[in-house]
């Protein structure tokens, strides 16, 4: 099965704007789709988002 990662910007999230269609149209089609929550702007650094990819 293939993966897919959707990555939000800045001040996004993954439950808002287009994000939460892209991914269930992708498990639609029998698709992995990850769409990881990364820090919020104001707690943005290299610690921060190393703790979320792990």
């Amino acid at each position: 099965m293939q993966n897919f990662f959707i990555i939000h910007g800045s001040y996004g999230n993954p439950y808002k704007n287009w994000l939460p269609y892209l991914k269930s149209q992708l498990g639609k089609r029998k698709l992995n789709c990850i769409v990881p929550n990364f820090p919020s702007p104001d707690k943005q650094d290299y610690e921060r988002l190393f703790l979320y990819l792990k």
